[in-house]
């Protein structure tokens, strides 16, 4: 808690906007999680949070992404894909499918518009899918 505490005063300092702290829920769950990235990846973790919630509010679970956590099901571990695919689901089931809704869902994530694109064409069965083709002007006319 201290340190999520120092983190988030640190990343107000730096952006300027005043989050309240971390919810009840949102500590347990960081208390839970076994933060394989250490430090580092709660500090990414928690600034990505802050720069999704509102300002003077609590940052909630919903506001967090733990990446690691969607891998773990039953006690199974599930293919880096699938963790990918369910993790861009959620991104464009929380922001919408529109353009800007994308664009929100992929700055969450921490991926380029592009990326996001490349996952919506490669992924079966994410929301928003839209058909991808490469134009080629045709030879001769």
């Amino acid at each position: 808690p201290g340190l999520v505490g120092h983190l988030l005063e640190r990343f107000s300092r730096e952006t300027g906007k005043k989050v309240a702290g971390v919810s009840a829920e949102t500590l347990a769950l960081f208390c839970g999680y076994s933060w394989p990235g250490n430090v580092r990846e709660l500090a990414n973790v928690l600034e990505r949070a802050a720069i999704l919630a509102e300002e003077g509010k609590l940052i909630t679970p919903q506001q967090v992404f733990l990446p690691r956590k969607e891998w773990e099901e039953e006690g199974t571990i599930l293919p880096l894909k699938e963790a990918r695919r369910r993790m861009v689901a959620r991104a464009l089931a929380r922001y919408g499918g529109t353009v800007e809704g994308k664009k929100k869902a992929a700055g969450a994530l921490g991926i380029s518009l592009v990326t996001l694109y490349h996952y919506l064409h490669r992924m079966p069965g994410l929301p928003g899918r839209a058909p991808y083709r490469r134009f080629r002007a045709k030879a001769g006319g």
